[in-house]
């Protein structure tokens, strides 16, 4: 985890502050926060809560007076040590409105630390290799194994599986034009980035010479001929269906970068100008734009207006580090997705006929993927064209998706055809399909399920044109 505390000096004096609340203790008695279990036994003598209200959840200031707090309670009790159970972050947005991209708004939020109090057995007391959920810092634990199969940059339909995917601790939080993204630069390699971030979340080939890696939900790295070209925050490359499948990972979806080391998400324009320069201003895409010599950082900018004042006040929401020679690529349609459909459209009848699949065969129907969305190791949604996607895991197929969009940035629709299972095809109405249904289907509202014995079908429809018609649809397989 990334160092954001000083080190409690042991020579610290003692200092007693008299206040309503608990007594504050000197930094040599406080009990210690276990990175790992003991190894001994020992008795929970508390579990407690610490708690704070805060505009700045993920601020250095706000773990540091929720860590102080569970060390003063620990210490008032007795404790030897505290065991830190769980984290929540709880939103409460205010009653200004905020108008931006993010729509983050100015929100205050709760904050709360869970933890055991306890105390040894034994005076000695060892510690075992079982990482406690959060460290000494506040930070969820993420172990890591020592050795890896990487994961290729080319796709394959059923990739080894591994025991648990690799993910490192990263160990600073600066984005910078000059010393780049959290130790790595434009230009960083491929297996680069790879050996100091770990697996990613996401891979998408969206073009033949484009990799875009996904780390989280919002940290989306993008190389071409196998160096890094682009690092952003601000938009991903996949629609909000596909976004909300991948599992958030807090140390990119917390958002705790700091600009040049000084300036925090969030922070204030004036704040921005303070460190980076009086002289900058925002430009007609409410962007502030360093440049160095071979890289451009971006900063994005969101408000809230203050509607006693009607005064916009902008904050810094998002980043973008680039290449300043970086040239955005356009995604590309599958010259597959026909014969992708046909192929699924196959597997459905064979399911109708009670038939097996063979996953052999539909792998080398389907072609290459353009992506995958790591779930956990073993399992994963493999993308093969805008609209389609397969659920594997542990290598079994679990379910195969159609669509609206799988991605963000809209093929031409000219070049694609509908997507269609079967006889369901994308965009059809419902009051036409009604006759194709099996006797066995289940209409409630918008949906329609045909549900036996060793598969699901769910079809979702929409108003659209006068008409409710189907916009997605979900193959399950028992």
């Amino acid at each position: 985890m990334i160092n954001l505390f000083k080190k409690l000096q042991t020579n610290v004096l003692a200092i007693f502050i008299f206040t309503v609340g608990f007594p504050v203790y000197a930094s040599d008695s406080f009990p210690s926060i276990l990175n790992y279990y003991p190894l001994s036994d020992y008795q929970v003598i508390k579990s407690y809560t610490a708690k704070k209200k805060t505009k700045e959840p993920y601020d250095i200031k706000t773990t540091q007076a929720l860590i102080k707090k569970l060390k003063n309670k620990g210490a008032s009790i007795g404790a030897d040590a505290v065991i830190i159970i769980e984290k929540k972050v709880k939103k409460t947005l205010n009653s200004a409105k905020s108008y931006g991209h993010r729509q983050d708004g100015i929100s205050e939020f709760y904050v709360s630390y869970e933890a055991e109090l306890i105390k040894y057995s034994q005076g000695d007391v060892k510690l075992s290799s079982r990482a406690t959920p959060y460290n000494e810092k506040g930070y969820k634990q993420v172990k890591s194994v020592i050795t890896t199969a990487r994961i290729k940059t080319k796709f394959v339909f059923k990739p080894p599986v591994k025991p648990k995917l690799h993910r490192p601790e990263v160990l600073t939080n600066e984005v910078s034009a000059i010393k780049g993204i959290y130790g790595l630069t434009i230009s960083s390699t491929y297996e680069e980035v790879r050996e100091t971030l770990g697996d990613p979340s996401v891979e998408l080939q969206v073009s033949t010479d484009e990799l875009i890696l996904g780390y989280g939900r919002s940290h989306w790295f993008h190389f071409k001929n196998n160096e890094v070209v682009k690092v952003q925050t601000r938009i991903a490359p996949l629609s909000t269906t596909l976004l909300n499948e991948i599992p958030l990972l807090d140390f990119y979806d917390d958002k705790v970068w700091f600009v040049n080391g000084a300036i925090e998400r969030n922070a204030s324009l004036t704040k921005v100008k303070e460190v980076l320069g009086s002289d900058l201003a925002l430009n007609n895409k409410n962007q502030i734009i360093v440049k160095e010599d071979n890289a451009t950082l971006i900063l994005h900018f969101d408000y809230s207006i203050d509607h006693e004042t009607n005064k916009k006040h902008f904050y810094l929401s998002d980043f973008t580090l680039q290449s300043s020679e970086h040239l955005p690529a356009k995604l590309q349609a599958s010259s597959q997705r026909e014969a992708q459909f046909d192929a699924i459209s196959g597997v459905y009848a064979k399911l109708q006929a009670e038939s097996g699949i063979d996953a052999k065969l539909l792998e080398s129907q389907l072609g290459n993927p353009v992506g995958r969305i790591y779930k956990s190791a073993s399992h994963f949604l493999t993308l093969f064209n805008s609209n389609l996607y397969v659920e594997t895991k542990r290598e079994d197929i679990r379910s195969i998706s159609f669509v609206e969009e799988v991605f963000a940035q809209q093929v031409s629709r000219e070049l694609d055809i509908p997507w269609y299972l079967n006889e369901f095809k994308q965009d059809g109405k419902l009051d036409e399909m009604r006759q194709k249904f099996p006797i066995e289907a289940f209409e409630l509202d918008n949906e329609v399920s045909i549900d036996t014995d060793n598969y699901q079908v769910t079809l979702y429809f929409e108003e659209s044109k006068g008409a409710s018609r189907l916009y997605e649809a979900k193959l399950v397989i028992y």
